[in-house]
């Protein structure tokens, strides 16, 4: 999967369009295997795609979409996140349990951080003295200083954990987490939350529970009213895309999106577009503005095209 980390400024280039298009790979782009997430820094210059299988990072020059740099990380990078400044790009990579700090003017690793188990997600701080990385396995999130790169904190967020995004004003963190319980002759189950956690003191304001679903990605609009929420599960399994608010996480839309298919990674565009990058094996579905990605189980006959 991939996911396009959005930066509010910038000229119009390969992440960001006027015009309501499909993103798509990069044509001249050859990156390795499929990769996890895409971030362009923020005057979107240069597209940095964590490469999950190849464990690197592939850096694509926007202007002609060639790859001009290839960065060695950890094992099976995941999340990307870029500061405001564009200075540093922060990888997780989820085998190695720790995040890679690349320099930008010269693609350079700089430090490793050792984090949690399975670190898969990266939320930047908009004031950039903040990273966040959502630990997947051990359901954590590590808070990493970025004036020296070091873990200043570890949130717990219960025990499993799988996306979140921040809001605009860095204010809160928006996280899909999983609780387990004793079900049983069932076994363990996991109850599936999406919690609002306060960065200032770490402590979960409010939180809505899932009931046979799970939410599978978090984005939230730039204004920070809403939160976009592509989901999957149900009797029979359906994927849908939750809007909500984000002041008391009440609802305000539930769109179907996918039939039995899971729906994938979301993003936001500065111009409210919501919109994801075109894998091969992978297909999008439009509802209204929104568009999402979702895996089908079926080998596709030809490459996939906007519906």
């Amino acid at each position: 999967m991939r996911k396009l980390a959005l930066i509010p400024f910038g000229v119009v280039a390969f992440a960001m369009a006027c015009a309501d298009s499909e993103v798509t790979a990069p044509r001249k782009a050859a990156a390795g295997r499929p990769s996890f997430t895409l971030s362009p820094t923020p005057e979107r210059t240069f597209v940095y795609v964590a490469n999950t299988s190849s464990n690197n990072v592939s850096v694509i020059r926007t202007s002609d979409n060639a790859v001009v740099a290839t960065i060695a990380v950890g094992e099976n990078p995941r999340g990307v996140g870029i500061t405001p400044t564009g200075g540093r790009v922060y990888v997780a990579n989820r085998s190695s349990d720790n995040v890679s700090v690349i320099r930008t003017s010269d693609n350079t690793v700089i430090a490793t951080i050792p984090v949690g188990q399975d670190p898969q997600d990266v939320a930047v701080a908009p004031d950039g003295g903040r990273v966040y990385v959502l630990n997947a396995t051990d359901g954590s999130i590590s808070v990493v200083r970025t004036s020296d790169n070091t873990v200043v904190a570890t949130i717990d967020v219960g025990d499993v954990a799988s996306t979140m995004a921040i809001t605009p004003d860095g204010s809160e963190l928006f996280v899909n987490r999983g609780v387990n319980s004793d079900g049983g002759v069932l076994g363990t189950v996991t109850t599936h939350y999406t919690s609002a956690i306060r960065t200032s003191d770490y402590s979960v304001r409010a939180s809505i529970t899932w009931f046979l679903k799970s939410a599978i990605d978090v984005a939230i609009l730039h204004d920070g009213t809403r939160a976009y929420l592509p989901n999957f599960g149900g009797l029979p399994p359906s994927g849908s895309l939750r809007v909500i608010r984000t002041g008391d996480l009440g609802d305000l839309a539930s769109l179907s999106l996918s039939g039995l298919f899971s729906p994938g990674k979301v993003s936001i565009t500065p111009t409210t577009r919501t919109r994801i990058s075109s894998i091969p094996g992978w297909r999008t579905s439009t509802a209204g503005a929104v568009r999402v990605e979702y895996r089908s189980s079926r080998r596709p006959r030809t490459p996939s095209k906007p519906r």
